[in-house]
């Protein structure tokens, strides 16, 4: 429970009947830039886009193939 414990923005809930696994039910609460969720994890479960394929994402967004 590192990551529900420690994300205060209610980014994680717990799946009823299985209490190990969270469950992102409000990824547009994260925080943009914020990884400790990922750092904290103890079995490597998240993981966010590199700041490469962030801008790559935008670029496409915004057209600018």
């Amino acid at each position: 429970m590192i990551c529900f414990n420690f994300c205060k923005n209610q980014v994680y809930e717990w799946e009823d009947g299985n209490p190990s696994h969270p469950k992102v039910t409000n990824p547009y609460n994260c925080v943009l830039g914020c990884s400790a969720c990922a750092k904290l994890c103890p079995v490597g479960a998240i993981n966010f886009p590199t700041v490469e394929e962030m801008r790559k994402t935008m670029k496409e967004l915004r057209g600018e193939n």
